[in-house]
């Protein structure tokens, strides 16, 4: 160890002193050299041995006073090796304890300088944090701003795919331009559809503005606007307004914005909607017709849900039922029953929803104001694409009807009794059939059979005497024209199944319909032959009277006392017997023809016939 530790201080070879030892019944010598090696902090440490002797073996059993002396110098010799060593350790001791006071020295130095370093450390340390977080600040704002870019990037390829599809769709016309709206590319959609609607031909790098009618585009200012501010605009133009030619475009003027949000292209498309628009309007017609026919019935239609919710009811339902619609959206179906009657509809409802069978009822309902009404009832139901179902209803107020049934049966039981009571021909004519119905008075008084005879408006036309023919026709007809409902009174000869004719007296009520066209005629024909021919002789007689030179008088046959009878006729004779007037007589006594002289025995007896 001595020999190794000079050979590290002194850095030079180093040789130490035999060393002996016994090895296997042999005694060696052992050497050791240290060398350095050269430019290097490495040692070559080498251990040399030499065969002394050999050891005596133990059955021997000497023990000469050479082999003493000799362990005894051996053992000298160790001994003074050994003073070396301690002395060596001494000096490496004190060496050491130098070395420890200076590291000691150091060591506070050093600790001086930790503390020192550890509040740089510390320092430090706060200025990394800090710097951390900006650096995280930074490459959160850097990972935003590329994924930013990444996305405008895919946007801007994304657009590009898109014009590149836009351009070679050729459904719709598409046209894009510069942000000052020069023609930038076209597909030969909108090629076609200028050249042929428009009457103009796209050219690349043209002011679109300037190639179209400004007229056409009644928002064009707007959407100007719209698309500097990078908003979308759109709507509707139509070619050739209000003719049987019109043509109806949609457009659309889609901005396209660069980086710093500033307007770049404009996409420009137009699509031929002509085809809806007509669609459009056929539905809108159709919707219309359909609302105003729901309305406009007389029946009450309910819509309801499968649910039993009223969803849409026409005017007449609520007229019906004295109920406002707004009552009745949105409610279930029973606010318009009796309770007592809920679960038995209930019931009916929803065995109605799952078969969809019905049958028409006439029944008993109930209005909002407790009163009754006889109805007539039918359903139906809709199925919707979606799956829904509903049940429709039409309601009918029978009512009225049910009593003019009843009322029509008496009246007709009536009419019945009067045909036979009377002496008259009680007819009727249903104008829209055409057909005329005769009562009993007809056979009897002109023999025909109404039972067996088909009787209508030609029938009694050709009865009517020739010579009357054309005066009666001819007021008929303007009594028919005159849009009146009034009575028609027609003298004229009728024939009898006989041949013979018969003087009537004809008395007729036109009825018309909602819209005035005349719909039924009814009258009453009157045999006044017999009176006609008592007329005729009274007028001889009148004529007779009127003719004569003798004075006629006629008076009333009561009161014979005071004032006496009124005169109610004098022929022109008389007058000019008598001098008086006619208006001065008619109306008086023939006391006024009385005077002084005039005989009384001849008045006693005109009292007397």
């Amino acid at each position: 160890r001595y020999t190794i530790i000079n050979a590290f201080r002194e850095k030079s070879n180093q040789l130490s002193d035999s060393i002996r030892f016994p090895l296997n019944n042999s005694l060696y010598n052992l050497f050791i050299k240290v060398k350095p090696i050269l430019n290097s902090d490495l040692y070559l440490v080498i251990f040399e041995y030499y065969l002394e002797r050999a050891l005596v073996t133990p059955n021997a059993m000497v023990n000469s006073d050479t082999d003493y002396n000799e362990k005894i110098i051996t053992l000298e010799k160790e001994l003074e090796e050994t003073k070396k060593h301690l002395k060596i350790y001494i000096k490496e001791l004190e060496s050491s304890n130098e070395e420890l006071q200076n590291l000691n020295e150091e060591v506070q130095s050093t600790n001086e300088e930790l503390q020192s370093s550890n509040e740089e450390l510390e320092t430090s340390l706060e200025e990394l944090l800090s710097t951390n977080e900006e650096i995280q600040i930074a490459y959160t704002e850097l990972k935003i701003a590329n994924d930013e870019l990444e996305l405008k990037d895919n946007l801007l390829k994304t657009r590009e795919a898109s014009q590149t599809a836009l351009l070679k769709n050729s459904l719709q016309s598409f046209i894009l331009t510069a942000n000052n709206f020069n023609i930038i590319s076209f597909n030969q959609k909108a090629d076609a559809t200028f050249t042929q609607h428009f009457k103009t031909k796209l050219n690349i790098g043209e002011n679109f503005l300037q190639l179209i009618n400004k007229n056409l585009f009644p928002n064009l200012e707007n959407d100007l606007i719209k698309l500097n501010q990078g908003e979308m605009s759109f709507g509707e133009i139509v070619l050739n307004e209000n003719t049987i030619d019109a043509i109806y475009f949609a457009y659309n003027f889609t901005p396209v914005l660069d980086i710093s949000k500033q307007l770049s292209i404009v996409s420009i498309s137009l699509l031929d909607i002509t085809f809806t628009k007509v669609i459009e309007s056929n539905l809108r017609k159709t919707e219309n017709l359909l609302k105003s026919i729901f309305n406009a019935v007389p029946v009450g239609i309910s819509i309801t849900d499968q649910n039993g919710i009223f969803t849409n009811v026409n005017q007449s339902f609520c007229e019906i039922y004295k109920i406002p619609k707004s009552e009745l959206i949105g409610k279930h179906f029973t606010i318009i029953i009796p309770k007592k009657e809920w679960a038995y509809y209930e019931i009916i409802f929803k065995k109605f929803i799952i078969d969809g069978e019905s049958q028409p009822t006439e029944t008993t309902a109930t209005r909002a104001i407790g009163e009754t009404f006889d109805a007539y009832t039918n359903s139906e139901l809709l199925v919707d694409s979606d799956g829904s179902r509903y049940k429709v209803t039409s309601v009918l107020d029978i009512s009225d009807r049910k009593h003019a049934s009843e009322s029509m049966r008496i009246a007709n039981e009536r009419y019945s009794y009067l045909t036979k009571a009377t002496n008259d021909a009680i007819w009727d004519w249903d104008m829209i059939q055409n057909t005329l119905f005769w009562g009993e008075g007809f056979q009897n008084i002109f023999g025909y059979d109404t039972k067996n005879q088909k009787l209508n408006f030609e029938q009694w036309r050709n009865n009517v005497h020739i010579d009357d023919h054309e005066r009666v026709l001819e007021s008929l007809n303007d009594h028919i024209y005159s849009g009146k409902e009034s009575l028609l009174e027609l003298q004229y000869r009728y024939k009898k199944k006989n041949g013979d004719y018969a003087s009537v007296i004809d008395r007729s009520f036109l009825i018309r319909g909602e819209n005035g066209i005349p719909i039924r005629m009814v009258g009453a024909m009157q045999d006044i032959t017999k009176s006609k021919a008592e007329e005729h002789r009274l007028n001889l007689l009148e004529s007779v009277i009127t003719n004569s030179s003798d004075g006629v008088i006629i008076t009333e046959a009561e009161p014979i006392d005071h004032p006496g009878p009124k005169i109610v006729y004098v022929n022109d004779a008389l007058l000019k017997i008598t001098g008086y007037d006619r208006e001065e007589l008619i109306g008086k006594t023939p006391r006024i023809l009385q005077g002084p002289e005039t005989n009384q025995k001849e008045l006693a007896k005109l009292k007397l016939a």
